[in-house]
């Protein structure tokens, strides 16, 4: 099946509906996945895109090692790697660490004058409420099913101390902002066992600078074997 739309000029574009795609079939499991989390959560073509990818590269993860999150919200993208950890009979935790009171402060690194920015850089600026809060409760409940799940609230990076002895064989990144997506590769990267993987959520966001920023720093000291940037933002490394 296809949808068609005209454009100006009177070009009519024939595009292939998106539940044609073997990753949204009605049997996919990754799609199953995206879907079936219980709690409240936003739903767009880059979001599906980001955790589609975020679904396949969690469940062909092949190499030993725990697997971790890096800010979770409400749970969606956590729920997504629980469920593929489960699917391919993973017995490994899962990690999960978030302030679980919303996002770090912000620094000059996170900010922009990009006039195609959108107005989460004017809440960055206003900062007088918490941006992307939800409580360790309420997470809490939206991954139920999920027991394998070991959280640690507190500010990145305070509670990586607790796990420095582990090896990790997939991380997901979603803190948004510089100086936590550079605590969170500097503390990982160097314990990823070869051939782990990490997912980064906010790469290539306008409204994100300083994701860029931190990651392009550190990947320019320590090239990754694969570093691969997604068409609607996010990207993924394999060490």
């Amino acid at each position: 099946m296809t949808t068609s739309y005209t454009i100006e000029g009177g070009n009519v574009i024939n595009t292939a509906l998106w539940e044609r795609y073997v990753p949204t079939a009605d049997n996919a499991v990754d799609w199953k996945a995206y879907t079936s989390f219980r709690g409240r959560h936003n739903d767009s073509l880059g979001k599906r895109i980001r955790m589609l990818n975020l679904a396949q590269l969690a469940r062909q993860t092949y190499v030993p090692g725990i697997f971790a999150e890096c800010g979770c919200f409400r749970g969606h993208s956590t729920h997504i790697i629980a469920t593929m950890m489960r699917l391919t009979g993973r017995k490994d935790p899962l990690y999960v660490f978030d302030s679980f009171q919303g996002l770090s402060p912000v620094q000059p690194e996170d900010l922009t004058d990009d006039p195609r920015a959108s107005s989460i850089q004017d809440a960055l600026r206003a900062a007088d409420r918490p941006l992307f809060a939800a409580s360790l409760d309420d997470v809490k409940t939206n991954l139920a099913e999920h027991t394998n799940i070991q959280y640690f609230p507190g500010w990145i990076p305070e509670r990586f101390a607790d796990v420095a002895d582990e090896t990790f064989a997939f991380v997901h990144i979603d803190v948004d902002l510089y100086a936590p997506m550079r605590d969170c590769l500097a503390f990982f990267y160097p314990r990823l066992a070869k051939g782990g993987m990490i997912q980064i959520d906010d790469y290539n966001f306008i409204d994100w600078p300083g994701c860029n920023k931190a990651v392009n720093e550190f990947l320019a000291d320590n090239p990754p074997t694969l570093f691969v940037q997604l068409p609607l933002g996010g990207a993924f490394l394999v060490k």
